[in-house]
């Protein structure tokens, strides 16, 4: 898990331990039903687990194993594999069964999203290390389980810091123990970073919640939401100023970053906002270089692209409700980006309205419109990220950054001439200036941060996260514990050994300083750090360190912003309890009320009528009885603060009578050339033979009903139905299955996929009603459906099923 960053304090953070053995490695954290947070070497979201060492000292992992089933506990078998202490290791549970040393991991098995046994076995084969008996609880998509963190705040927000500039070296190194008494002419402190920044002629930036420089790697400058990199090997190209591998060159068939949901992403809902970035590509059809989506609808988009036709280099804009309504459809620029070089780009948009700007230039395109909240929960830069990623840009992009305001046309125009997104942030963070001491008299600062510590605190692992410009030395208790850019004979004068770059600077480099442990002690600690700027007159300078300890966990918690890799934090207990309908699907003839409860406390219900997904964002919020008085798919959602939201509750009412008068108002009319008939053929139901008993026939079988937003089946450019002959996973749509049956006994309900199914009978030409496919998958809803549909002596687990097929298929 991200530590949460606060780049102007110093936190140290105890945290309690889990039952421990001599040497502990452990199963920290693991995600059964990945779709978007990780994303293996051949660009598949599998499963994943991470195993932590909480030492003592590095873990050998040679032999060990990693197995799914109790009566198997050599199932997979590592090869020569080591965790340092503090260390992490990430495994996929994919069942690719990869076990090279060196190279990525993965077991021959997948985890169950509904729950299971998982265990990591010693390397007899028998020795269990840590397991989860007998199953680990039900998971949920993109929500990780494992240790959770209960930290204690040490050092935090209140804490002020000392600083001094030295004019000689009288002071030794006697400043970076506890016991020393900092007075006159040591400077006392405020919250916030030691540093200071030249003002410039340039306007300086506001923070953004998130900065991808693309250098060589995914890293999120703010320290908040690092990226990751789906699809082949990443390769970098020379970036927008030149600088060889400083952009991603993306290869247009799987390459994209997705950018981890939480930390203020998605951005859209937000009152106001803007995305900028360099783009280098040529004209292309409908590929997108920044998008937001959700996974359990196609629907609600922000996607910035190229045109759909690809004969212009113009950039495209598209905006789409829950519903599948747009709000901009496709509208282009006047201006050119996409030629085969470099072009910045900002979209702006401070609620609804709107402005692209070009190489710094306000485009003359109209891009107003009416905002509305969208259910989004996926951010991803170079494609369409839903439940499957697509519509993928083939070229290179570089210097991408988000913000939660609408910048100014100054401020984009100062981001078009070269400033990196993070250029002026050191203003933000900076809290005691150092400039009047500082600058053009010594490029060295003497910075302390005193905490005290009540009680013994039993330390698994340290960790220095530092901001720096430009180099450091930091002591804890008067111990040397980490150097960067430092000279080997340190001085009350010295200076970084090199000036580092701005954008380079504001990012976090975390440094695990363990071994430093017993440094601390009850009472009075100090963390002090020699700050070295480049050089006395260099222009600026800042020092901003996080210390961490962490002793474990309490207990076992869902993560619903995870980090593999990184420690557990910010984790819940447990979900909100399921909706309640007061009446259940079924057939019926006369009008009714259904209540929708949860035995949650606090919790808010929202549900919709209109087949479209209810989250915490849409939806009706639930206020008392709903009148049902025609053929309705009721779904509803129960959410509270603090809490997992339920999974989406589908209750359909099927009134027979409006089955014989169907007509498909609110559908779409055409799909081209296709024809469209959405109602019962008059023939049957107006003929004396059968309109008599019509109600009671449809009434003798089992109805399988499938919800879903009608965008996804119906809609012509996007929904399965009119383009039954797509394949892949972008043609998979999140729905729910119910099954009812006519005498009322129980049937099922399940959230599922849904596909077209079938060969030639896929093409209009042979016929116009089409064959679906189920899919059961983690990613929805329980990963089989687990239903005797076949009776008693039938197969009782299924992972697919197809729904009337046609032909051979």
């Amino acid at each position: 898990m991200k530590w949460p960053r606060s780049l102007g304090l110093i936190a140290l953070m105890a945290i309690a331990p889990l039952p421990t053995q001599a040497q502990e490695v452990r199963i920290n954290e693991f995600m059964a039903a990945n779709v978007t947070v990780l994303f293996d070497q051949d660009g598949d979201s599998s499963d994943w687990i991470e195993l932590y060492n909480a030492g003592p000292g590095a873990a050998d992992l040679t032999g060990w194993h990693l197995t799914d089933s109790r009566s198997a506990l050599a199932k997979w078998r590592f090869p020569a594999t080591t965790i340092a202490e503090g260390g992490y290791l990430i495994v996929f549970a994919s069942g690719k069964n990869r076990a090279v040393a060196g190279a990525q991991l993965h077991t021959d098995f997948n985890l169950d999203s509904d729950g299971e046994y998982l265990a990591l076995v010693r390397a007899d084969g028998l020795t269990i290390a840590h397991e989860f008996a007998p199953a680990f609880p039900r998971q949920v998509r993109d929500i990780s389980y494992g240790a959770a963190t209960d930290a204690t705040v040490l050092a935090g927000g209140d804490t002020l810091l000392d600083a001094l500039v030295p004019a000689d070296g009288s002071y030794g190194t006697a400043w970076t123990g506890p016991d020393f008494v900092p007075a006159t002419p040591w400077l006392p402190g405020v919250p916030g970073a030691p540093g200071f920044e030249i003002e410039s002629a340039d306007p300086i930036l506001p923070e953004p919640l998130g900065s991808w420089e693309l250098d060589g790697d995914f890293t999120d400058a703010t320290g908040r939401n690092n990226g990751v990199f789906g699809g082949g090997v990443p390769v970098f190209a020379s970036g927008c100023d030149g600088t060889p591998a400083g952009a991603i060159s993306l290869d247009g068939v799987d390459d994209r970053i997705a950018i981890p949901t939480g930390n203020g992403f998605p951005v859209f809902n937000r009152p106001a906002y803007t995305i900028a970035m360099w783009v280098n590509g040529l004209p292309q059809p409908d590929y997108r270089v920044y998008c937001e989506g959700s996974t359990t609808s196609n629907s609600p988009l922000l996607t910035i692209g190229t045109e759909t036709t690809g004969t212009r280099g113009t950039v495209d804009i598209y905006v789409r409700t829950d519903t599948g309504a747009t709000l901009l459809n496709h509208i282009n620029s006047a201006a050119t980006a996409f030629d085969g070089t470099w072009h910045h780009i900002a979209w702006v948009d401070e609620n609804g309205q709107c402005a692209l700007y070009i190489d710094g230039a306000r485009d003359s395109t109209a891009f107003n419109y009416t905002k509305t909240a969208l259910s989004l929960n996926t951010t991803a830069i170079g494609c369409v990220l839903r439940a499957a990623a697509s519509h993928f840009f083939k070229g290179r992009i570089d210097r991408v950054g988000v913000w939660e305001t609408a910048l100014t046309a100054e401020e984009i125009a100062h981001l078009a001439g070269g400033a990196s997104p993070g250029a002026g942030a050191y203003d933000a963070l900076i809290g005691t200036d150092l400039e009047t001491a500082m600058y053009g008299a010594n490029a060295s600062a003497y910075l302390r941060w005193p905490f005290s510590i009540a009680t013994p605190v039993d330390v698994d692992s340290l960790e220095l996260s530092i901001v720096y410009d430009d180099g450091f030395v930091a002591y804890l208790n008067g111990q040397e514990v980490a150097r960067r850019n430092a000279p080997v004979e340190l001085a009350w004068n010295s200076h970084a050994t090199i000036a580092r770059p701005q954008n380079e600077s504001l990012r976090a480099e975390t440094i695990n300083i363990t071994a430093a442990a017993g440094a601390l002690r009850t009472g009075l600690n100090v963390l002090a750090i020699h700050g070295l700027n480049a050089a006395a007159d260099d222009p600026d300078f800042i020092v901003a360190p996080v210390l961490r300890a962490a002793s474990a966990a309490w207990g076992w918690r869902y993560f619903p912003a995870p980090s593999p890799g990184a420690a557990n934090a910010d984790g819940v207990e447990g979900f909100v309890a399921d909706t309640v309908f007061s009446t259940d699907r079924g057939f019926y003839d006369a009008p009714f009320t259904v209540e929708i409860s949860t035995a949650t406390p606090g919790a808010t219900i929202r549900y919709t009528t209109d087949c479209s997904t209810p989250s915490p964002t849409h939806g009706t919020v639930y206020a008392g009885p709903i009148a049902i008085a025609r053929t309705t798919c009721l779904r509803a959602i129960a959410y509270k603060s603090d809490l997992l939201p339920t999974n989406v509750d589908t209750q359909t009412y099927v009134f027979l009578g409006d089955v014989a008068t169907q007509t498909g108002a609110g559908f779409p009319t055409n799909w081209g050339l296709h024809p469209i008939v959405y109602a019962v053929y008059p023939e049957v139901t107006t003929n004396p033979l059968y309109a008599p008993t019509l109600e009671n026939d449809i009434r003798s079988v089992p109805t399988l009903s499938i919800t879903l937003p009608v965008a996804d089946v119906f809609e012509g450019t996007t929904g399965i139905y009119p383009n039954a002959t797509q394949i892949g996973d972008y043609w998979e749509r999140g729905c729910s299955a119910e099954l009812i049956y006519p005498d009322n006994r129980a049937g099922f309900t399940i959230n599922c996929g849904v596909s077209m199914h079938g060969g030639s009978s896929r093409n209009w030409t042979s016929t116009p009603k089409h064959s679906f496919r189920l899919y059961f998958r983690g990613k929805y809803g329980p990963s089989k459906l687990r239903y005797p549909l076949y009776g008693p002596a039938g197969v009782r687990e299924f992972n697919q099923l197809v729904l009337r097929a046609c032909y051979t298929d």
